[in-house]
Order: structure tokens, then sequence, then C-alpha cells
């Protein structure tokens, strides 16, 4: 399925993996200097701040993407995301504008109208966001390392070298680079050269390196055209370089560890519980297959029959240790009315009915710094990157020559 508003995606570094087509809210507000913001929250959504110079106060963009990893997870309309935006800023940020998208189909959850879509006035999106695609992966792969992983770092020094061209190299690090730049893995994960990942993104890059060479052969670099892409690109390369030189000074484990304990002591944390759920349209269907359970059928075996729920029904309808707070509310009740290896009566929402199986209960487990690395990484880089541009425009001398309507 395609993203129904994709280009709400374009500030936003999420810790989890999002559904397509999950309403999104984006607001703006004033945020004290010496606020440290969430990077998570136990509801599976994610404030991502980027900062511009100040005073007293910053100018800060907040976007929360309200959605979840799964269909029993909860609908979380606007003016709660908000809500729990101010709670983990722990400010009153008040809101100019915002966006939502229309909730999917099948959730009947009232759609809220909103007049606009912000567009932070100091973030040039289209910049941004190629910018980012090009020097984000090699800053993240460098910081993302702990020191001390001799065997890792091995793959990402400069000089490891995958394949030669025609007597040109390709450098391991050309291939991460590569693999992150077309999301083929997470910034700043580990990729050995024996990865099906790797060798298939180093087959790209020989493309790359044989077609470059025969362009070359036909002097197809000499026309004009190719000259000014060609700068352009070189540009973009310049760029690049400087930023990651910056960064690199800055987002150090130091910075990173020091970081994580600052979101780790905003991090409230509750309590999970292993479930198994069955889905069915109507309240006979589910009355029916709560008999069967009643007289000893098994419940993963009725759910990979019965269910509708597609993501589960192979596992048996398996949804895993889930946060009570981030379920449906009629499904968070009753996970919390029903006992240990007991199954509950069937329930209502507004997906359809329901049947629900506790099997375990635990604490809330905190993410670990390995869990965090590349997020706190992102966060960290865009900061330094909008400091870096917003101060090297103040300095420089720029002139935009108004241009004349197109007829």
């Amino acid at each position: 399925m395609r993203p129904t508003n994709p280009q709400n995606d374009l500030f936003l570094f999420n810790a989890f993996p999002i559904m397509w087509g999950r309403p999104s809210t984006t607001a703006t507000g004033e945020v004290r200097k010496e606020i440290v913001p969430s990077l998570f929250c136990k509801m599976g959504a994610l404030l991502t701040p980027i900062d511009t110079p100040g005073p007293l106060l910053r100018r800060r963009s907040v976007q929360l993407r309200a959605g979840a990893r799964h269909s029993c997870y909860r609908y979380i309309a606007p003016f709660r995301a908000m809500r729990r935006a101010r709670l983990l800023l722990r400010c009153d940020l008040r809101i100019a504008r915002a966006c939502v998208n229309e909730p999917p189909a099948r959730l009947t959850a009232r759609p809220i109208p909103m007049r606009c879509v912000l567009r932070p006035k100091f973030l040039r999106g289209h910049f941004f966001r190629k910018l980012l695609m090009m020097f984000l992966a090699a800053t993240a792969a460098s910081a993302c390392q702990p020191s001390g992983d001799v065997a890792s770092a091995d793959l990402r020094v400069a000089g490891a070298i995958a394949a030669y061209v025609n007597g040109e190299p390709i450098f391991v690090s050309d291939v991460i680079f590569e693999a992150e730049s077309q999301e083929r893995i997470e910034r700043g994960a580990r990729l050995q050269p024996n990865d099906e990942v790797f060798q298939s993104v180093l087959q790209d890059l020989i493309d790359y390196k044989v077609l470059a060479g025969e362009a070359l052969t036909r002097q197809l670099d000499q026309s004009e055209g190719a000259r000014f892409r060609l700068q352009s690109a070189r540009d973009k390369i310049l760029s690049n370089l400087l930023i990651e030189d910056v960064v690199a000074d800055q987002v150090t484990e130091t910075a990173i560890r020091r970081m994580f304990d600052e979101q780790m002591s905003l991090l409230q944390l509750g309590s999970e519980a292993r479930l198994r759920h069955i889905l069915v349209e109507t309240e006979q269907q589910a009355n029916q297959i709560k008999a069967q359970l009643d007289g000893g059928a098994d419940f993963a075996q009725l759910a990979f029959e019965r269910s509708l729920d597609e993501a589960t029904r192979a596992e048996g309808g398996d949804l895993g240790y889930v946060s009570l707070d981030a379920l449906m509310p009629a499904m968070s009740r009753t996970a919390q009315a029903t006992e240990i290896g007991q199954i509950s009566a069937p329930f209502q929402s507004q997906l359809g009915w329901h049947i629900l199986k506790v099997e375990d209960r635990r604490a809330e487990a905190p993410p670990t710094l390995d869990e965090m690395r590349p997020q706190i990484v992102r966060h960290m880089t865009l900061d330094e990157i909008s400091r870096l541009t917003e101060r090297i425009r103040q300095s420089a001398t720029i002139e935009v020559l108004a241009q004349s309507p197109a007829p």
C-alpha cells in the first residue's frame, strides 16, 4: 500500500515502524531553552525537535506521528497527540496550526479538518531532505559505533576496499553509504560483506562504475549540461564533507551517552502483556469461537483458521508483548481485567469483535543504548546541521534574483 501523505515524513525520523495511512499531526510552539524533549514515548510515537539559534527561547518545530505498528493499536486523535506532546516536553506547547491525515477507512474515528500544513520558515525542506540523504548515512555510520568495537569499525574505515572496476576502487564505506541512502538498512546499522544486502548494493555500484566509465569514453562529460550537473554534484559533496567534519566533533560517544541518559530520565515506563487475539466480524461468530475455546479448542489454531487480522493469524493471533497504554481502549480494559492464562469474553471495537488471551505480564523494559543509538545520532546530527547552516548563511552574501512569473 502506498502512503496517503508522504510529504509528512520529511522531518520525521521515527524510532518505530509506522503503518502507512496512520494519522499524523504537526504543531509548532515555543519551548524553554533548557527543555530536553523525549525522542520516544510509550505509545510508539516520536517527537523530533529542530532548533534554531535564539536568545532565551528557541523556535522548535515538533512533529508527532500518531499511529502504531499493529492494527489493534488505537487511533490517536490530534488533540490527544498534542496533550501527549505537552506532557513529554513538560511545558506549555502553544499550538499554532496542524494537519492530520484522514484515518484509514476501516477505522470509524471521525477525521478532524485542518486548514493548512505547517512549513517551518527556517527549514528549506527540499534542500535539507536531499542534503540529509547524502551525508546522514556517513555521520551515523561513524558515530553509531562504540569506540571499542574494533571488528565493526574495520568495515567503516576509509581504506577498506570492496572491489575494483577497471583499476578504480569501490570502498566498503561507499557500499554502506549507498545501502543507507537506499534505505536498505537502518542508518548506522552494521553491515557485513557477506550479507545479501551488501552484495546487492555492491553490484549496483559496480554497474554505476562501468556505466560511468563508458560515459567518459564517449566524452559525455564535455557537454555544457554535463559540466553544470557535475559542478552541482561537486558542491553537494563538498557540503557533505564539511558537515561530516563539523558533526564528527560534536556527535561523539560521550555526547551520545549524555543524550541517552537525559532521555531515560524523561521516559516513563508502564507494564506490558503478551497477548493473543482473534478478530471476527460479528458477535455471533465471536460467541461460537468462545464456545469452542471453552470446550478445549486450541486458541492459536482457531486464530489461524478464523481470525480476520492478517498481521497475526499466521502466528496464532500472537501480538507479542505490548504496552497496555498503546492498545485500543476496549482491548486495554479487557487485557487489564483478564488474568494470566485466561480467555476473555467477546468484546467489540471499531475493528470488529475480539477474543483475547493473556499469556504473560511484565514491567515494560527500557530501551538500551544500542537500540536508541541510531535515533539519537540522527537527532544530534540534524541539530548540528541546522545550527551550522544558519550560522554560515548569516555570514554569506546571498542574492536571490527576482523571477518573472511564467506566462
